[in-house]
């Protein structure tokens, strides 16, 4: 079972490096990752339903959850499996995670997205399909 990658889609805003940590920029980063997902999904054709599985990092998941259901994922879409296992490694999540999902009963042709996101203001989102 391989990920193949289709596509791509980079939001950079590196303006939250400059935020007081003392506010709450809980909306602008929900505004990032449902634009870059957005924009992702548009390139693709792609949308929440036809998309089996959503790897995210292991760190924000609340944050990014609640992101990703405002634009019609469950939360079952989710690969959440290594949240408590092994908490946030940095750019390691997807490496892990993606391990762990190919080890799993998934079909060939079956669509995967990935997200994560930089404190400072770098959203990414990938689009996978299973093969």
């Amino acid at each position: 079972t391989l990920l193949q990658f289709v596509h791509s889609a980079t939001q950079v805003n590196g303006m939250l490096h400059e935020a007081d940590m003392t506010k709450d920029n809980t909306l602008l980063h929900s505004k990032y990752i449902m634009m870059t997902v957005k924009k992702l999904l548009q390139h693709t054709g792609l949308n929440a339903d036809s998309i089996q599985q959503v790897l995210i990092q292991n760190a924000n998941p609340i944050l990014v959850s609640q992101a990703l259901s405002n634009m019609g994922f469950k939360s079952d879409q989710l690969f959440t499996q290594n949240l408590g296992r092994y908490g946030h490694l940095a750019s390691m999540d997807f490496l892990v995670n993606a391990d762990c999902l190919l080890k799993q009963n998934l079909q060939s042709g079956d669509q995967v997205l990935s997200f994560n996101l930089g404190w400072a203001g770098t959203y990414h989102a990938g689009a996978f399909t299973i093969s």
